[in-house]
């Protein structure tokens, strides 16, 4: 009966610190993921206020970095606070959801990837499974090794002086050079440029200036095209530009 008894204290003892190791642990990654944020919204908000106009996406990428930025800090505190795994679970699924809409921006994507593997890191610690990332993933045909996709982007918008637009996977955003902001701009896929190396071309439609493409997508700029749209004739003017891969 002695045995027996020493035997459970001894299990007890175990299990009491895996939990405890396992919870430093945990408590490590959110730290990780609060200060990769907060890094990430300070740097943000330096380049906004360096510019003495933002457009649109400026400021929602501003908005976007400060969210997560306190949405992480937050979950740090659910986690400090002994908060049951359940709710820590939705807030890693709330913190993924933040942090894909980013994928609408060409902003810091570097840094966006390395807070989504933190977020993946912290799912799997919480047995959260296969995490819907790698559900994303597969939609959006992020493969590398996927060479059979093809598509074509059609963009419109008026403007003036010079704009960049930045395409990645479905997403088309302005980044303003010199001009006036430009007015109706739309886009349409017939699918998402996808996440792997290759060329893409543009021919112009429609403009009195020059389109070209100043950026092919590359692992080094996270599969990201710029395309230059430059008119100088004084003016806005109505531009139309179809990229195909």
């Amino acid at each position: 009966m002695k045995h027996l008894v020493t035997l459970i204290v001894g299990i007890t003892l175990l299990l009491s610190m895996s939990v405890s190791a396992a919870s430093a642990h945990l408590e490590g990654m959110a730290e990780r993921l609060a200060s990769q944020a907060e890094e990430l919204a300070g740097r943000s908000y330096n380049g906004f206020s360096d510019r003495d106009r933002g457009n649109r996406a400026d400021v929602e990428v501003l908005y976007l970095t400060q969210q997560f930025s306190a949405a992480a800090s937050l979950f740090r505190r659910m986690l400090h606070d002994r908060r049951p795994d359940s709710e820590l679970r939705d807030a890693v699924d709330i913190l993924s959801d933040v942090a894909r809409s980013s994928e609408r921006f060409a902003f810091a994507r570097r840094e966006w990837d390395e807070l989504q593997r933190t977020l993946d890191e912290i799912a799997r610690e919480l047995n959260m499974g296969r995490f819907r990332r790698d559900d994303e993933g597969a939609r959006w045909n992020d493969n590398d090794s996927d060479s059979h996709m093809n598509g074509r982007m059609r963009w419109r918008g008026r403007v003036d002086n010079e704009v960049y637009v930045v395409v990645q996977r479905s997403n088309a955003s302005i980044r303003m050079i010199a001009g006036s902001p430009v007015k109706n701009a739309s886009s349409n896929f017939t699918a998402p440029l996808p996440r792997r190396a290759l060329t893409v071309e543009v021919k112009k439609l429609k403009g009195r200036g020059s389109v070209e493409i100043i950026q092919q997508p590359s692992r080094d700029n996270d599969y990201t095209a710029i395309i230059q749209v430059k008119d100088n004739k004084g003016e806005a003017a109505d531009y139309e530009f179809e990229l195909s891969w």
